[in-house]
């Protein structure tokens, strides 16, 4: 028995090594010297592809990728001459034509002339090392595109580890390993207490930094950076602090130009506004003298006045100088100095009519008291004339002891300084000769009867004017904002589109300018009337609120608007004009608050069958008005104080209009306020019922609401809304809240649909949806998501959690209600809401032909390529005979009329079209005009045209009129 056993252990062996050898999880093989396998485990079948047979029968280097064939014949090589292990790697190929990565340990065995060899498949780890490597290369390219680099610090090494781009911006070799005080030492040496103590606070409070810093290159240049840090502890040690580092230089660059702008802008509104309030000529220069100055820091100004016969600069007494010992000896040379036409500084800007540059005066030989300017070191000056009606009235001069060269830009500011007071002299003059023609009026005694007439007059005058300069006006502005349009539907870089907006933004701002005018001059004028028409007043509250929302939420504030249940959803009055007043309110309500929240309300006061009387309100968290300043508030040019006015800019036209229009509407208008905590401003206004009748959906209600919003305002809005509808409402602040409240229920829900703002601050959405599905299983309640609009690109990522809906805040009532009926079951507000379509899609049935009646080239182009992008045909003519002919030979489907054009205006020309009407089909005829007083769309309308749209011309306002009327 024994002995049998003893024979049968070889064969035990040998079947286990077999069994070891299939099963072993790489691919074990043996080769022969010949270059052919003998055997190889199951694995190479399921790695390759092959079957055993194939692998067996060709030489193994037939496998191998033609470009390892070299490298693994000198491995084999290495075996066969009696190195005892080799590790290389190759690719062999796949049945299919792939190549997988192996990689070998080999073993050679000289006596028996084999190789044992094992192989494992590393395709995938090499993939991802090539992935990996693709993607440091990309963050490595992005990083130089925005200028972004990484760094690290090991505080307990004192080591600094900085990416490629952290070393470009400091302009040093790679190979450079600065410590933490070298890397401190390259920021500008006022800016390096600034970064040491974010550090240092860093280290010992845990809380990270952000810091925006001048700082020098090796190469010695000036740059700003941006420098974010964070600090990492280990068992409470600081130990290693990290970041990123970002050369924001052109950002700064452009901001301190804007800056510049800004200060440049604010000194000519000074000086215009100083020189319109000093009573003397004399007083204005002395005070524009300052002004510059101390606007651009040079230390000498000097005043020359005019006289002619002969012309010449005559020296005043009158100076700014921040040290007068110092130029008490330039002074009283100066001041016995009187300069002829073209002679020395003054002299020569006498002549120029235009601002003088000398960079220095010791080397100009046309400057005449260089010998006394160099001892006292003075180098550089630089002056320009103050204009009236094309003469000189006085000349400015201005000194520095530095030599500096040139600088155009405030050359510029200067002439236009100077332009500037002389226009308000030139105003000033034409008061006092108006008012001398008062006085000499009364003094002749003149009578009722041509009083009243020159009143007529000068109120046919000012009309007269108006008109003028509002069609004047808007005509350019129609180029401009039309142009600025067109450019922004072209491919534009990043800066080119930044640009473009900024000019359509400045335009916008100036329309709106132009707007409050034209509107405070035709209430004064009582020539304003206010529409009586239908309107849905929940529609106009939310949709002003969302013209605002963004730059809102741009400030990150919260912004909520709504309007009561108890007031009627749709009433009879003037909705542009009550949209204007809410607009004003709430976009200075945007101006001035930095933090915290905006809320549009509107409650009912008082109602009947008839009327409604509602209250509206705009509250703010912003800077609040001091209780001395709401008296004149409403009043016409009036703002809280000039550092304001210089921060935030307006016409001080806005509450006065406002308040005119408030009165219109049989309504107060009223503001409460606290500096520091905010202020609300209200207006009420009487409001007639609709003369239509609208049929109330039916509320499907009976349901549980849980709400989930941190802040008041906003959970009032959902409270509101909810219980109105018949909802049981339950708000909370806290996650921690909305889970207890749901684990309440039990087995049984308690609500039916939560809503939750996914971007409040800490909160995990996935965590917290994850918890409630756990306690309420499959019976969960709806899940609705109300986010920022800058939320909006996670939608498509958080749809995967199974949310039933999403607003987008602020939050409408009627979308609200419309979710929840569509969600429960019930009659929507708004079933016709379908994706939009595009905007010629109405016009791609049939050819379109319209004719354009503008005589202006920008404003042709304008109009003509609006229409070419919706899809007509546009023909231009520039006046209304050309128009008139035009029509004889084309069948236009509709003319757009300009109203002033040379040889036959609009009107002419559409009464002549008209005339023809026996000889040819209606035309639809639309004025396109800048005329925007009041009477121009009746007497556009009398001519026979069929409808009015005024300049500037907006696409949207141009698609609907054509929509109208092209049938």
């Amino acid at each position: 028995m024994t002995e049998s056993k003893m024979q049968l252990e070889p064969e035990q062996e040998v079947y286990d090594l077999n069994r070891f050898f299939d099963i072993a999880l790489d691919m074990l093989c043996i080769a022969g010297f010949d270059g052919y396998f003998k055997k190889m485990n199951p694995l190479w079948t399921r790695v390759l592809g092959y079957s055993n047979e194939e692998l067996l029968a060709r030489p193994f280097i037939d496998f191998v990728h033609p470009d390892d064939k070299a490298a693994t014949q000198a491995a084999a090589a290495r075996l066969t001459q009696g190195e005892k292990v080799v590790h290389f790697e190759n690719r062999y190929r796949h049945k299919d034509g792939r190549y997988l990565c192996l990689r070998w340990q080999s073993v050679g065995d000289a006596a028996n002339q084999l190789i044992y060899a094992s192989a494992w498949d590393i395709t995938e780890i090499k993939n991802a090392e090539r992935r990996l490597k693709r993607n440091e290369e990309l963050l490595r390219q992005a990083g130089e595109m925005a200028k972004v680099g990484g760094w690290e610090v090991d505080l307990e090494k004192n080591e600094v580890l900085w990416s490629s781009e952290v070393y470009r911006i400091h302009e040093v070799d790679e190979g450079d390993k600065p410590d933490l005080e070298e890397a401190i030492n390259f920021y500008a040496p006022e800016a390096r207490p600034v970064i040491q103590k974010s550090i240092e606070e860093a280290v010992t409070t845990g809380v990270p930094w952000d810091v925006e810093l001048p700082f020098i290159t090796a190469k010695d240049r000036h740059i700003w950076v941006r420098a974010l840090g964070k600090v990492e502890y280990r068992d409470t040690k600081p130990v290693r602090l990290w970041g990123s580092f970002q050369d924001i230089t052109q950002r700064k660059e452009a901001e301190q130009k804007l800056e510049r702008r800004a200060r440049e802008a604010d000194l000519l509104y000074q000086a215009a506004e100083m020189a319109s309030q000093v009573p003397t000529f004399e007083e204005a220069l002395e005070q524009c003298l300052k002004l510059v100055c101390q606007a651009t820091g040079w230390p000498v100004g000097h005043v020359y006045v005019t006289e002619i016969n002969p012309l010449r600069a005559v020296t005043t007494k009158i100076w700014y100088l921040e040290d007068p010992e110092a130029f008490s000896t330039f002074r009283e040379v100066t001041e016995r100095t009187d300069f002829s036409f073209g002679s020395g500084l003054p002299g020569r800007i006498l002549a120029l009519g235009q601002p003088a540059w000398i960079t220095n005066v010791m080397t100009d030989r046309n400057y005449l008291r260089n010998q006394l300017a160099g001892d006292l070191g003075v180098r550089s000056a630089f002056g320009f004339p103050i204009m009236l009606e094309g003469e000189t009235l006085a000349i400015l001069e201005f000194y520095a002891r530095e030599e500096l060269v040139r600088d155009e830009e405030l050359m510029l500011l200067m002439r236009s300084l100077g332009e500037q007071v002389g226009r308000v002299f030139e105003r000033r003059k034409a008061q006092e000769e108006l008012r001398d023609y008062a006085a000499a009026l009364e003094e002749t005694n003149r009578s009722l009867k041509e009083a009243t007439e020159a009143a007529r007059a000068a109120s046919l005058a000012k009309s007269q004017f108006l008109a003028s300069m509002s069609h004047e006006i808007r005509t350019p502005m129609n180029g401009i904002i039309g142009m600025t349009g067109l450019l922004l539907d072209t491919d534009l870089g990043e800066e080119q589109a930044e640009f473009a907006n900024t000019i359509r933004g400045c335009a916008d701002t100036l329309l709106s300018i132009i707007n409050d005018v034209l509107d405070f001059s035709k209430i004064e004028a009582g020539k304003l009337e206010l529409e009586s028409i239908d309107f849905d007043l929940r529609n106009l509250v939310e949709e002003t609120a969302d013209l605002l929302a963004f730059k809102a939420y741009e400030k990150n504030l919260n912004f909520v608007a709504y309007l009561h249940p108890e007031v009627d959803t749709y009433v009879k009055g003037d909705p542009g004009r009550i949209r204007q007043i809410l607009l004003n309110l709430a976009g200075n309500a945007v101006k001035f608050t930095e933090e915290g929240e905006i809320v549009i309300r509107g409650d009912l006061v008082s109602g009947d069958e008839k009327e409604v009387r509602v209250r509206f309100s705009v509250r703010d968290t912003g800077i609040g008005i001091p209780p001395e300043a709401h008296a004149g508030l409403f009043q016409s040019f009036t703002q809280v104080d000039t550092s304001t006015t210089r921060k935030y800019g307006g016409t001080g036209l806005g509450l006065a209009i406002c308040k005119k229009l408030v009165e219109l509407m049989d309504g107060e208008i009223g503001v409460t306020s606290e500096v520091g905590v905010g202020s609300e401003f209200w207006f009420t206004a009487r409001l007639g019922a609709a003369d239509t009748n609208y049929d109330e959906p039916a509320f499907p209600g009976g349901k549980s609401i849980l709400v989930l919003e941190e802040t008041t305002s906003t959970r009032e809005l959902f409270r509101v809304a909810l219980t109105s509808w018949g909802y049981r409402y339950v708000g909370v602040e806290q996650p921690e809240e909305l889970i207890r409240r749901i684990g309440e229920g039990g087995n049984e829900p308690k609500f039916d649909a939560v809503i939750i703002d996914p971007t409040m601050e800490g909160l995990n959405i996935e965590e917290l949806i994850g918890s409630i599905r756990s306690l309420t299983g499959n019976q969960a309640p709806y899940i609705i998501l109300a986010m920022h609009p800058s939320a909006k690109e996670k939608i498509e990522s958080l749809s995967r959690l199974g949310m039933a809906a999403y607003l987008l805040k602020p939050v409408k009532q009627s979308q609200l209600y419309d979710c929840l009926a569509d969600l429960f079951g019930g009659k929507l507000l708004h079933p016709e809401r379908t994706a939009e379509t595009r905007p010629n899609a109405f016009f791609e049935s049939r050819v379109i032909r319209i004719l354009l009646a503008e005589d202006n080239a920008v404003n042709q182009k304008v109009a003509g390529k609006m229409l070419q992008k919706m899809g007509l045909r546009v023909d231009c003519v520039g006046n209304g005979l050309e128009a008139i002919r035009a029509l004889d030979t084309i069948p236009y489907d509709l003319i757009l009329m300009d109203c002033q054009m040379p040889e036959m205006d609009g009107y002419e020309a559409t009464v002549a079209i008209r005339a023809k009407a026996g000889e040819c089909r209606r035309t639809p005829i639309v004025a396109m005009t800048a005329n925007a007083m009041k009477g121009d769309r009746e007497r556009c309308l009398a001519a026979g045209m069929d409808d009015y749209i005024s300049k500037p011309v907006k696409a949207e306002s141009l698609l609907k009129v054509i929509r109208h009327w092209v049938r």
